[in-house]
């Protein structure tokens, strides 16, 4: 099992992007502030639903956005999607 793709739209730095992952070994590399550990947060909010760095929900809103929305796909036997999203109309994650 591993994690095929992460969509990410209004998180962080992230206007709208997909990203396609290999099973072996993936590896971010670019400039500081470029985005590379907004990627591995985008993975913990979809695993786990929580921020590892510990940040609310409003934080990982884009700037000047009212939403963020994450979505990763796993590659198992069957496939499977992991999708989750904030709003701030209402203040409620799904």
């Amino acid at each position: 099992m591993y994690l095929q793709s992460i969509y990410l739209k209004n998180f962080r730095n992230y206007d709208c992007v997909e990203i396609f992952l290999s099973s072996g070994y993936n590896i971010f590399f670019g400039e500081n502030g470029a985005g590379k550990t907004n990627i591995l947060e985008a993975v913990s909010v979809i695993s786990g639903i929580k921020s590892f760095r510990g940040s609310s929900d409003e934080e990982m809103i884009q700037k000047g956005c009212d939403y963020y929305y994450c979505r990763g796909v796993i590659s198992d036997s069957d496939r499977e999607v992991l999708e989750v999203g904030y709003g701030k109309e209402g203040s409620r994650k799904r």
